[in-house]
């Protein structure tokens, strides 16, 4: 495993599943909260929430299409220390315990 991946296994120390359950707790917490806020709107309400919701997730999406210039960075050195097949890299990945 390269440098830039040892270093984000020890930033990362098991934390991973943590994040994981908390976004999708997160989410379905957000889904339910929307889901009783719409089903208590008129129809105009309805469409002016879902708009508001449309952009939101819009903007949460361009972000994580263009995560900024230091997760590019870090990118750039993990793929720098990629192999070329990609058998060995899945490999290695899934021999990290984190």
């Amino acid at each position: 495993m390269g440098a830039p991946m040892r270093f984000i296994a020890r930033i990362i120390n098991g934390r991973h599943e943590a994040v994981l359950n908390f976004s999708i707790d997160k989410a379905r917490a957000t889904s339910w909260s929307n889901a009783q806020l719409l089903a208590n709107m008129t129809p105009i309400q309805q469409e002016q929430h879902i708009a508001a919701m449309d952009n939101l997730v819009l903007k949460l999406g361009k972000k994580i299409e263009q995560p900024g210039p230091w997760a590019i960075y870090l990118l750039k050195l993990i793929r720098k220390t990629e192999f070329d097949v990609p058998a060995r890299t899945i490999g290695l990945i899934e021999s990290v315990v984190m």
